[in-house]
């Protein structure tokens, strides 16, 4: 089942106590990587790490640590928690999503799904470069959606637009939202695999009925099932090995995984100014809760 090649790389993946997350996580561990699975409850958690143990064997590597995504102290605390324990990551792979069918606001102020879809995930990956938790040669995946698309057209140039596209009065519906945090996971993706050291992609795993759809409107649901969308979902484990297979293959920059395929990113997902923005706009976003925040090497190039 597993092979020396594997046995010591060691992948961090947000979100992964169900869905496609923890296909992820099953998939990788029957292939001999070293699994942390990064999760808000506890019980959830032990119990997804069971059941890849029942599957494949007391031999696997598989555990957790605690994160509730919704808080940005609650992501500080986890990162205080990996540099105790000294875990070092090769991979990286920010799955957690959330689609709520109404807008909220978390703790921090900020709306929940962008929060915890991108902007904690992007808080969590700064942290851990500046702890130097990551090996050289990271690779960094985040899930992303192909409904960023639609919105790539609607990309500011200008700073203070960005800041208002992302802000939480913005919002004018749960799919709105969802759709703008793809779009910042696709950005960050891009704007990462830049970075020399780093290796990084986005990947859309295709349309997947998974737990997250569970907040789906019933209008929607009933939309959904008019136009007959169930016949062109793709399968939980076939969603996994799309993202398994950006953890194994090899990509060409400004690219990104659309299900069983590579892609070019819209031009204005890479148009370096419009990722430079997302970068200060998310620095500024967690200066407002951790006034003494310092970007780390993510964002080694802005002043």
């Amino acid at each position: 089942m597993a092979t020396d090649h594997h046995r010591q790389r060691s992948v961090l993946i947000t979100g992964a106590n169900q869905g496609i997350g923890y296909h992820t996580a099953l998939q990788l561990c029957a292939k001999g990587y070293s699994v942390t699975i990064a999760c808000r409850n506890i019980e959830k958690a032990k119990n997804a790490c069971a059941s890849i143990v029942d599957q494949l064997g007391n031999n696997v590597s598989i555990d957790f640590i605690i994160i509730d995504l919704s808080e940005l102290s609650s992501v500080s605390k986890s990162v205080n928690l990996i540099t105790a324990q000294k875990r070092c990551y090769d991979i990286i792979i920010l799955n957690a999503g959330v689609l709520l069918p109404k807008l909220s606001k978390t703790k921090d102020g900020f709306d929940t799904t962008f929060q915890v879809n991108y902007l904690s995930q992007f808080y969590l990956l700064n942290e851990l470069i500046g702890v130097a938790t990551l090996k050289e040669g990271v690779k960094i995946i985040t899930l992303t959606s192909i409904l960023y698309k639609f919105l790539c057209p609607k990309i500011p140039s200008k700073y203070d637009c960005l800041q208002k596209m992302f802000s939480p009065s913005s919002g004018t519906s749960g799919w709105i939202s969802y759709a703008r945090s793809k779009l910042a996971t696709a950005m960050l993706a891009c704007y990462l695999d830049r970075i020399e050291g780093i290796q990084a992609i986005g990947v859309h795993p295709g349309a997947i009925n998974t737990s997250i759809s569970s907040n789906i409107s019933p209008p929607m649901r009933n939309f959904l099932k008019t136009m007959q969308v169930s016949r062109f979902l793709t399968q939980v484990e076939d969603g996994a090995r799309n993202v398994v297979e950006c953890v194994e293959g090899s990509h060409l920059s400004n690219t990104y995984r659309n299900n069983a395929k590579y892609d070019s990113v819209p031009k204005r997902v890479s148009n370096e100014r419009n990722k430079i923005n997302l970068m200060v706009l998310g620095r500024e976003m967690i200066a407002s809760i951790f006034p003494d925040f310092r970007a780390n090497r993510i964002l080694y190039n802005i002043n």
